[in-house]
């Protein structure tokens, strides 16, 4: 949620010994903010620009008190505030939120803190969308417990280091779009991960 929590999921890291995958969800409140933006712009109310600009305010505030002798992914932080912002406009202009949408919009949170901690703990960052599947069931997404188990052995199962990744995300295995694993996802898909490894 602030520095000083990361700060200690930074010493936590550095004293564990051997390979570790490091799960972060997106800091704490965001999910809800930006579903609520999103909500906000779908009833064509110009006030989600706000909104947005405390969303990104706060990641950048973050950034400053991490790292404040720089932060070298800045570019690509800014572009996903940029494709976020995007996002919402579209909503916004067309009065309409549809779920894959909704699923977009969300990722960002994980999308964004990932990057932001990532440098700050100084271990490489891996996308939770190349290897974290969903499929659809009785209208809703759950875990391809099948397709992720594969590709999670590709992707982790040799690691001699340590990593860090976006829990809660995923990707549909039918369609490839962004999913995720519903509240409580980054915890789920840490328990995925370990069990698998």
């Amino acid at each position: 949620g602030s520095a000083l929590p990361l700060a200690n999921v930074k010493e936590i890291v550095s004293s564990t010994q051997g390979p570790a995958v490091v799960v972060v969800s997106a800091l704490g409140g965001i999910t809800d903010a930006l579903i609520r933006t999103a909500s906000i712009a779908e009833a064509a109310d110009p006030s989600w620009k706000t909104e947005f600009e405390a969303i990104r305010s706060r990641h950048w505030q973050l950034v400053s008190e991490l790292m404040p002798q720089g932060f070298s992914s800045k570019a690509e932080l800014e572009q996903m505030f940029q494709r976020l912002h995007d996002l919402y406009l579209g909503v916004y202009l067309i009065r309409a939120l549809a779920p894959k949408t909704t699923a977009e919009i969300v990722s960002y949170g994980e999308r964004m803190s990932s990057l932001i901690v990532s440098e700050y703990i100084g271990i490489p960052l891996l996308n939770s969308l190349d290897f974290v599947r969903t499929a659809r069931r009785e209208g809703r997404d759950v875990l391809d417990a099948e397709a992720s188990s594969k590709l999670i052995q590709k992707a982790l199962g040799s690691l001699s280091g340590k990593v860090l990744v976006q829990g809660f995300i995923a990707r549909d295995s039918a369609g490839g779009e962004i999913t995720n694993l519903g509240r409580g996802g980054s915890d789920y898909t840490a328990a995925v991960i370990a069990a698998e490894l």
